[in-house]
């Protein structure tokens, strides 16, 4: 049966071999987090659900028509949509459902977390807050990216993964979370001095904010933070 999760529709996989190769995305992906994170993800709310995908598609005119991944909450619990067989469609639509503890933590604790992100990015900056222009087409303005033009990019001037991530706060720190579990070695432009301070911050909240994660000495996603002299927390 089709899913309807927040603006998108959902169609299920019935190719046996996309049906493997979904479950062994899935299974592959959830066991890189420490024990415990998945269910600490949920808050007590049930299980996680995760609904590979054939397509997803919208036809609302505030969203792309098509997406790769979305996450929305069925029945009181998160639900992960994505696109099946890519590792880092679902990493990305994962750190979406975390958003909500890194949240709380933040407010019990009072850590301005998401104040210190927000003015993480360019002077004058604002995300746009939105997936598509005026006519329907996806914004992709590269300024602050590595893919902004020029014979050379200096990495120091390099403050987003790339055009997607300056949607709003939410896909900037999924773009980076996506990039730091599925690339190793990370890209070169995570040595400039924003994507470190952003990367360390990321890292730094989830660390705190999932008790699963307080005794392993290197996460999954830490693992090229080295590299690049970014503390891993």
């Amino acid at each position: 049966n089709k899913l309807e999760a927040g603006t998108y529709t959902a169609a299920p996989v019935r190719n046996a071999g996309e049906v493997w190769l979904s479950l062994d995305t899935i299974e592959e992906t959830l066991a890189k987090f420490p024990p415990g994170m998945i269910e600490e993800m949920t808050n007590g709310n049930g299980p996680l659900g995760i609904y590979p995908c054939s397509y997803l598609g919208s036809s609302d005119p505030r969203s792309p028509r098509r997406a790769l991944g979305t996450m929305d909450f069925i029945d009181s619990r998160p639900a992960v949509a994505a696109v099946c067989g890519y590792e880092d469609n679902l990493a990305h639509e994962l750190m979406h459902v975390m958003e909500a503890r890194i949240t709380t933590y933040s407010i019990v604790e009072d850590d301005g977390f998401h104040t210190r992100w927000l003015t993480s990015v360019p002077e004058g900056f604002s995300y746009w807050n939105a997936y598509v222009d005026a006519d329907g087409y996806d914004l992709n303005d590269p300024e602050y990216t590595v893919q902004a033009s020029g014979v050379a990019v200096d990495y120091g001037d390099v403050w987003f993964v790339d055009a997607y991530s300056k949607t709003n706060a939410q896909e900037d720190r999924a773009m980076i979370f996506e990039m730091l579990f599925t690339k190793e070695p990370l890209p070169a432009y995570f040595s400039g001095r924003h994507m470190r301070e952003k990367t360390t911050m990321l890292c730094e909240a989830l660390r705190k904010s999932f008790p699963s994660c307080a005794g392993e000495d290197t996460l999954w996603w830490e693992r090229s933070l080295d590299n690049f002299d970014i503390e891993g927390c």
